[in-house]
């Protein structure tokens, strides 16, 4: 029985796997992520109205005790949906990079490097960005990659995943030795500075994953291995 998650390329070294599943599944799930950080952005504005930080009185010592519970379970949920989301997200990057090299020869990026650059220091700024742009371009058009101009919406993702990455990062370092209630509230800012950059990340990421999925479906009907080459007879008889 034939696997229907696969679409057969004739005589193709590989067969392309569609990634129509796994983009809905991966796209439900930063949508999840997304709801679990709106919920942390609008706790985080609680916690800085309860603590005056918008002009108004303090609220009571008693309604902190709620407030703290309601802050930890939020944040685990987020955490969860980080990680469940991130590894659907990886997998999506690691089976688009895959079904890129079986189109075209022009990828200078392995599939396992396509997701391991994201966890090497300084070249995680770059290196993702790089791998993903390529599985576009082979993608679109695997004679000429480097004629297809890379997309706004791939910027858009990038640029709102490092400033939302460099948001989080200044946002847990204040957390972590928040001690007074001006730094509890500073931190508290840059949760809810979060919301609206991972909210324009989770639409062009969104984006991207359908574009791609549908771009390597229409390819994969145009894939032919070339006839083998049969090399002439030079001996001289």
């Amino acid at each position: 029985m034939i696997d229907p998650a696969y679409i057969p390329v004739a005589d193709g070294p590989e067969p392309l796997v569609d990634t129509a599943r796994l983009t809905r599944i991966a796209t439900a799930l930063i949508w999840t992520w997304l709801a679990t950080d709106a919920a942390l952005g609008l706790s985080a504005l609680y916690t800085i109205g309860a603590l005056g930080g918008l002009g108004g009185a303090i609220a009571p010592a008693e309604s902190f005790a709620g407030l703290e519970q309601v802050l930890g379970a939020t944040g685990v949920l987020n955490f969860v949906a980080v990680v469940v989301a991130g590894i659907a997200v990886l997998r999506w990057i690691y089976r688009s990079s895959r079904n890129a090299q079986a189109i075209g020869p022009a990828m200078t990026l392995t599939p396992g490097w396509a997701v391991g650059w994201f966890f090497v220091p300084i070249a995680n700024l770059w290196k993702p960005f790089q791998a993903v742009s390529e599985t576009w371009q082979v993608s679109a058009d695997p004679h000429a990659p480097d004629a297809v101009p890379i997309p706004a919406v791939l910027r858009i993702w990038w640029g709102c995943w490092i400033s939302s990455s460099i948001i989080s990062n200044i946002d847990f370092r204040l957390s972590m030795h928040a001690e007074t209630a001006e730094q509890l509230i500073a931190a508290s800012w840059f949760t809810v500075a979060a919301v609206p950059v991972d909210i324009a990340l989770t639409i062009a990421l969104a984006t991207i994953m359908r574009r791609l999925s549908q771009m390597q479906r229409d390819r994969a009907g145009d894939i032919r291995q070339a006839p083998p080459q049969i090399a002439e007879d030079a001996t001289v008889e």
